[in-house]
């Protein structure tokens, strides 16, 4: 499943595409080594996590009963 990590650097923010949980902790600490701060992490619905919810392994998130549709 893919996620996808909104920074901000220096030089404005960007987007990067990460293939699985563990590869977006690995490149979420190099953005921050960078100097780097991280935004936000959503998977491919839109879903929000954070960095603890990847390292614990808590990247199976169920939507809210009332949404059925990811935002788009």
């Amino acid at each position: 499943m893919p996620f996808f990590i909104h920074y901000t650097m220096w030089s404005g923010s960007a987007r990067r595409q990460v293939d699985t949980a563990i590869e977006t902790v690995l490149a979420c600490r190099e953005i921050q080594a960078a100097g780097g701060g991280i935004a936000r992490i959503v998977d491919h619905n839109s879903i929000v996590f954070t960095l603890d919810d990847l390292i614990t392994g808590n990247e199976n998130k169920k939507l809210p009963k009332d949404r059925t549709e990811p935002n788009t």
